[in-house]
């Protein structure tokens, strides 16, 4: 299932350095901005409620999109 997951907010380069070592292993791709970060691919469900989780232990509001 494709999904998006976006968290709203300015991560710090450690904070997302630790995102990405979640992501990478279960292929999802994650791309960091100014004021947003994203978690993107495709998954299952598990996966995607884990890297939801995950984004959600950054502090900042997260948004999950289901495809």
């Amino acid at each position: 299932m494709n999904y998006l997951i976006t968290i709203y907010g300015p991560l710090p380069e450690q904070v997302a350095d630790r995102l990405w070592r979640k992501c990478e292993p279960v292929k999802a791709n994650l791309t960091v901005l100014d004021q947003k970060a994203y978690i993107y691919g495709d998954a299952d469900d598990k996966t995607i409620n884990m890297l939801a989780v995950e984004a959600g232990k950054t502090g900042y509001m997260v948004e999950v999109e289901r495809g």
